[in-house]
């Protein structure tokens, strides 16, 4: 009986502690004793199948009206949820004569108590006339908890725009005070986590409260997200796609919500529709995949304050899948608004059909399994997206072919040709095959499909096929002897056999486009072969030369031309840091990523990119903190957008795991590089990037003293590269030098410092003892001679 006793003890206080914190608490409480143990575990088993008693409906547990709670009488049941009852009750000693609410909990789990104790917490920090305020806190005669709450009386939200018959104005202003209230605890760091109609109540004065902090959660805090099926479940229709997926959360999942109650509360239904017996895989696809319908498809043709487009754009912006292309606030949203009730400008804009059709394309490749003809075709509007910027150019006969050649591809999205499986790359190839037939008979305007199919390849990471497209297209335009077109595939070809690490073929067919562009072509053609040449040299460590070739870009581009401008000064923003200029790049970083917001509103990979670069310069400038923050913009937009496998997304995490090096941060840096790695293998044999991802994670397993798994990649890494580029250059050198560091971890001290040394001295006659790559061989170098 006294083990049985001690072993309930040490359950009970379990509970008060966080979950992480179980296992070192249970050794030392049990020490070793094994029958103890046994039940404590035991215990714990049962309190964790205790999840379907706890979510009954209330009907099946005990009303306790009439009870007395502290100094407070509960009068009757208001309402219940999986983590409490609440009860309207009133002070029974006359002290307050207002009624009050009382939220008791229900069980004594220990996840319902933390949960409790958070909720009295947050409650406690906000102050704000639209958030139903707490005045008490205390215990039951039992020693459960309980929290006295500010009772509302007044209807939920949504009867009460539909029993006044309020109009949209009326229902926006209304609307605005919630977001104000829920923009006031995001000051507090408080996320709410089920923003819905039944949480928010209108009392007699027409003031909207927000109720129900139960799953909030304090940002920065480890709650686990609550899904449907878990303890305390939040509600599918208004949750956000990271809630659905039981990603971490933050401002921009309330933000998702209340875009779904704005909709809710103007159209009078939900952008999706989910039943209560829906599978939890389908809600995620629902959430997560599907579009919703324009708000004002449900909005009468009049008596709306601003224009329906505009209205259009702001729910849309509220429900976008990524949460960085939401409002940044509430604040914001609530501005945007604000200026559509006045007839203003909205920051606001609805992503184009074809940012739309990309987006969904991006989306699904991942999966790499789209079914239905439906799906197929809007795939293939990705490219036909793409290629209208060619079509617009083309004189009336060409265009008129480019759209039969459209046609023909549509055709190819049937499941019957292709089966239902058929992926985007399948659809992809097969236009391949189409424009290469077709550009037998017309060279000229086969020649202009296949370089669209060229750069569609090129911009989703599928370099052998964009190769391959780019070629094709050279030896079409070839036979058409149209210089302009001949000049513009060499240039993508340059860029893709760049891209690759194929820089003697990518220098000779570069500079046949740059001698044709000054010929025959125009200002912007010139300029584009100059910034394709200055990009390989920059990929060649010839920063002065790529310096004067994006000079000289500058001066040719035309002034219009902004998404080439933003490249072209991001371009020499890295040169300069290379020469070592990191005030000069940062300044001009800082006008690229400002460049791309502006152009780019609902993200872009050109904006990732510059992000990424922007951080890269905050790194040289020794700003962590900040570099770390831009790492993490870009690389969510780079995953949204290109896939969780593209050349620049393996750049970032490898750049990212540098970082969290330098910040002394190793278990971030082995995440983060074994993430680079992994996704680094997708790439094309030899590509550069791939060099770039193993001296990365190389570098992190050297630091947590993990030579031996260092030592491959290092080897791969460093082969690669002299095969790549020249003997002398600086990357081949700063990788012998950490395989003298790996060599030496892994045992032979004497080799490893002879391999460090050699790299050291030459990168130091290359580049001088000040250069980074220089201090750093030093540094490895030191570290050998520091072992024992």
């Amino acid at each position: 009986m006294t083990r049985t006793r001690d072993a309930l003890d040490i359950f009970k206080r379990a509970l008060l502690l966080e979950a992480p914190e179980h296992v070192a608490f249970f050794d030392r409480e049990c020490a070793g004793d094994v029958e103890l143990r046994a039940q404590v575990d035991a215990l714990l088993r049962a309190d964790g199948d205790a999840g379907d008693f706890l979510a009954m409906p209330i009907a099946a547990r005990l009303d306790r009206s009439g009870d007395q709670v502290g100094a407070y009488r509960l009068q009757h049941l208001v309402g219940s949820g999986g983590m409490g009852s609440v009860y309207r009750a009133e002070r029974s000693d006359g002290v307050y004569s207002r009624p009050v609410a009382i939220k008791l909990l229900l069980f004594e789990a220990g996840d319902l108590r933390q949960r409790f104790a958070r909720e009295q917490r947050i409650l406690g920090a906000l102050d704000h006339p639209n958030i139903a305020r707490l005045l008490d806190v205390g215990s039951d005669a039992n020693g459960a908890p309980f929290l006295v709450m500010e009772f509302v009386e007044g209807q939920l939200l949504t009867d009460y725009m539909r029993n006044r018959a309020l109009d949209a104005r009326e229902r926006v202003e209304l609307f605005l005070k919630i977001l104000d209230a829920v923009q006031t605890a995001h000051s507090q760091l408080v996320i709410h986590r089920d923003i819905k109609p039944g949480n928010v109540l209108v009392d007699a004065y027409g003031e909207p409260k927000l109720l129900d902090f139960g799953i909030a959660k304090l940002s920065g805090d480890q709650a686990p997200s609550m899904t449907r099926t878990g303890l305390g479940p939040l509600t599918p229709d208004y949750a956000s796609p990271e809630q659905v997926r039981g990603e971490p959360i933050g401002i921009g999942s309330d933000i998702y919500s209340l875009g779904v109650l704005l909709y809710e509360l103007l159209t009078g239904q939900r952008p999706y529709h989910i039943a209560d017996d829906t599978r939890p895989s389908e809600i995620e696809r629902i959430v997560c995949m599907t579009e919703p319908a324009r708000p004002s498809t449900h909005l009468p043709g009049k008596g709306l304050p601003g224009s329906r487009r505009d209205l259009d754009a702001i729910l849309l912006k509220a429900l976008e899948k990524n949460a960085r292309q939401r409002y940044a606030s509430c604040a914001a949203f609530a501005d945007d608004l604000r200026h559509w009730l006045d007839g203003q400008q909205v920051l606001a804009r609805e992503p184009s059909w074809p940012e739309r059709s990309l987006r969904f394309v991006r989306r699904h490749q991942a999966a790499m399994a789209i079914v239905g003809a439906a799906a197929l075709a809007l795939m293939v509007g990705s490219v036909l997206a793409l290629w209208q910027a060619h079509v617009a150019g083309l004189e009336r006969d060409r265009a008129e072919h480019v759209n039969r050649f459209l046609t023909d591809m549509l055709s190819a999205a049937n499941p019957s040709d292709l089966g239902r499986k058929a992926t985007l790359r399948d659809v992809l190839d097969r236009a391949q095959r189409l424009a290469e037939r077709d550009a037998i008979d017309n060279p000229q305007s086969g020649a202009t499909t296949l370089l669209t199919l060229a750069s569609t390849y090129h911009a989703l990471g599928e370099s052998d096929a964009a190769r391959h497209s780019a070629e094709a297209a050279l030896a079409a335009a070839n036979r058409s002897g149209d210089a302009a077109q001949i000049s513009a595939v060499q240039i993508k070809l340059g860029d893709i056999l760049t891209e690759r690490g194929d820089f003697d073929a990518s220098a000779n067919i570069l500079a046949q486009a740059r001698a044709l562009t000054l010929d025959r072509s125009n200002s912007r053609q010139r300029a584009q072969a100059a910034i394709a040449l200055g990009s390989l040299d920059s990929r060649r460590d010839n920063p002065e030369s790529a310096r004067q070739w994006f000079e000289t870009a500058l001066r040719e581009l035309p002034a219009n031309d902004v998404a080439t401008r933003g490249e072209l000064l991001n371009n020499l923003a890295i040169v300069k840091d290379m020469q070592g200029d990191t005030a000069g790049a940062l300044a001009m970083h800082r006008q690229v990523v400002d460049l791309f917001r502006k152009a780019y509103p609902h993200g872009h990979p050109d904006l990732a990119k510059a992000l990424a670069n922007l951080a890269g310069a905050l790194e040289s400038a020794n700003a962590f903190e900040q570099a770390a923050a831009a790492y993490a913009e870009a690389l969510p937009m780079q995953i949204e957008l290109l896939g969780d496998s593209h050349p620049d997304v393996v750049q970032t995490l490898s750049s990212m795991a540098n970082l969290s090096l330098r910040r002394g941060d190793i278990e971030s840096a082995l995440r983060d590089g074994a993430r680079a790695w992994k996704a680094a293998q997708n790439l094309v044999p030899d590509h550069p990037l791939t060099a770039y991802a193993a001296v990365m994670y190389a570098q992190a397993l050297c630091a947590a003293r993990r030579a031996s798994e260092a030592l491959p990649l290092i080897e791969q890494a460093l082969a690669q590269r002299k095969k790549q580029l020249p003997p002398d250059h600086p990357l081949i050198a700063n990788t012998e030098s950490l395989l003298g560091l790996a060599t030496a971890q892994a045992g032979d001290v004497a080799a490893g410092e002879r391999i460090a040394r050699d790299a050291y001295e030459r990168l130091r006659g290359k580049l001088g003892e000040p250069h980074e790559l220089t201090v750093k061989a030093k540094q490895r170098l030191e570290q050998i001679q520091a072992t024992p």
